[in-house]
């Protein structure tokens, strides 16, 4: 079992065992007092969506003729590499992406960037924007000339804290996760 289903899993129970606990609880509470604790409970958590997302960055969208780059093979003497985030943990919070000596950007779910790239071993890291190293994530990608390689970037969750997890996924994998997903440039390294 994945961590995130075995959040799900918890979070599922809890709810649960909240609905059938929490009339009883909260009934011998007066009125007064338990509107305080709910707008106490909405506070925080409406802090903590904010402060997850005040890191996020808008990486410039992708020009037409980059778009139009990615449905064709790479140039001769380079290689791709694309970085695709999909899915729904996490999925407004950035994450930082970058590719040793190329660059960097901030990925949401459905967001893609592509590099060309020169054959060889190329390191790529990531990290959510407000999760700091205790999130990061590396692996070394090697790329042949006319290659093109797909790392699938995603969120797994914790109790606390997400960890970022980089995949290397073959071609249909890539081309359904690509499908609808809008490429974003790069910031030059």
């Amino acid at each position: 079992m994945s961590r995130n289903t075995f959040w799900i899993i918890v979070i599922f129970v809890a709810a649960i065992v909240g609905a059938m606990l929490g009339p009883t609880i909260l009934g011998d509470l007066d009125p007064e007092t338990v509107i305080i604790i709910a707008i106490v409970f909405l506070a925080v958590f409406i802090g903590i969506i904010v402060y997850s997302l005040s890191a996020n960055k808008a990486p410039p969208k992708a020009s037409a003729e980059q778009i139009a780059a990615t449905r064709s093979p790479p140039p001769a003497g380079k290689g791709r590499i694309y970085i695709v985030r999909r899915g729904l943990v996490g999925a407004a919070q950035g994450m930082n992406v970058a590719i040793d000596g190329f660059g960097s950007s901030q990925l949401k779910s459905n967001r893609f960037v592509m590099a060309e790239v020169d054959p060889g071993t190329h390191h790529i890291s990531a990290n959510m924007a407000r999760g700091g190293k205790k999130s990061a994530a590396a692996m070394d990608v090697a790329v042949a000339e006319g290659e093109s390689v797909f790392v699938d970037a995603m969120l797994e969750m914790g109790m606390m804290r997400g960890t970022t997890v980089l995949t290397i996924i073959d071609k249909g994998q890539a081309q359904s996760k690509l499908e609808g997903a809008k490429m974003l440039s790069w910031k030059p390294a």
